[in-house]
């Protein structure tokens, strides 16, 4: 018996007591979008909304200026929700997602909000997906939400996927906006960075949450 489809409305407003982007200067920019989500009714973790894609929606609407017209390349897209929100206010956007099953998702929600995106096949442990012809070299933005909630190894194929995109691209002085759900002292993000010669800097961080905005960028 197929899972059953719960569609669920989202609201993104400016928020103005987040980071803001040099290329996003305008204060009196205030902006209001709902999206329609639809969430597979088993739960999945890939197919359901988590709360670090709230942040993260935040903040691209809140630095909207910056990401019109730029080519933005989500990781892990599950439901699509942040690629989707920076297509709405003019991104060109690549979705993607290591679960093949996600695409049905992705490509429903989509077209439920009336956007263009592309989506691609992208599982970050096989070198053939990372050289898929379908990823442009001339990416402005990657995104990201809660991409890693399991295991030391998640955070190590993750910051080599992020190196290996940053150095193909044509320029690499492009950042990776991640979102990052903190549940376990027993390792952090910063200690697998110099391995892979990135560094990161946080943005934004709801305490309550212990939810943590990322920039990452090569050293």
């Amino acid at each position: 018996m197929e899972n059953q489809m719960i569609q669920k409305c989202f609201q993104f407003r400016t928020d103005h007591s987040m980071f803001r982007l040099n290329d996003s200067t305008d204060q009196n920019d205030d902006q209001l979008i709902e999206l329609k989500i639809l969430q597979d009714s088993d739960n999945q973790y890939s197919s359901i909304t988590w709360p670090s894609a709230d942040l993260l929606c935040r903040f691209i609407l809140t630095n909207r200026l910056a990401f019109i017209g730029k080519t933005v390349l989500e990781l892990g897209s599950g439901t699509g929700i942040c690629g989707i929100l920076a297509a709405k206010i003019g991104a060109k956007v690549i979705l993607s997602d290591q679960k093949i099953e996600t695409f049905e998702l992705i490509h429903k929600n989509v077209n439920l909000n009336n956007v263009e995106a592309q989506y691609i096949p992208l599982d970050w442990s096989r070198k053939i997906d990372l050289i898929n012809d379908q990823i442009p070299t001339n990416i402005d933005y990657i995104i990201g939400s809660d991409l890693c909630y399991e295991d030391e190894q998640q955070f190590e194929k993750l910051l080599l996927t992020i190196a290996f995109l940053i150095r193909n691209n044509q320029q690499t002085s492009i950042p990776f906006y991640m979102t990052y759900h903190f549940r376990s002292s027993n390792y952090h993000i910063e200690c697998l960075l110099r391995k892979f010669k990135l560094q990161c800097k946080l943005l934004f961080h709801s305490e309550n949450l212990k939810i943590y905005l990322y920039e990452i960028t090569l050293i």
